[in-house]
């Protein structure tokens, strides 16, 4: 006899179709609360995975903010709160008056 583990070495998908419309009420009504459970646990799932993947793109944005320099925009307001010294003299000698 073969070992199980074995011969489980590849992946499988399942696929799980909506036969409700195909079949009647009656028919249907046995799995209808299964049915909903599923529905409901895929519903979550996505949700968890949607909100996974914003904080996903939220922590790569906000890594991506720390490597960057400043902005055009922010090195403006830098340099107009910085105080500068207007330096007074004569050009043409080159010499200062502070």
């Amino acid at each position: 006899m073969a070992d199980i583990k074995s011969l489980s070495a590849g992946a499988f998908q399942l696929a799980e179709l909506d036969m409700a419309p195909l079949v009647p009420p009656d028919v249907f009504a046995p799995f209808a609360e299964e049915a909903q459970a599923r529905e409901q646990r895929r519903r979550q799932r996505a949700e968890a995975e949607s909100a996974r993947d914003a904080r996903d793109a939220a922590a790569a944005a906000a890594a991506m903010a720390k490597t960057r320099g400043p902005s055009a925009a922010e090195l403006k307001v830098a340099t107009d709160v910085i105080p500068t010294c207007v330096l007074m003299g004569d050009v043409s000698t080159g010499t200062r008056n502070v």
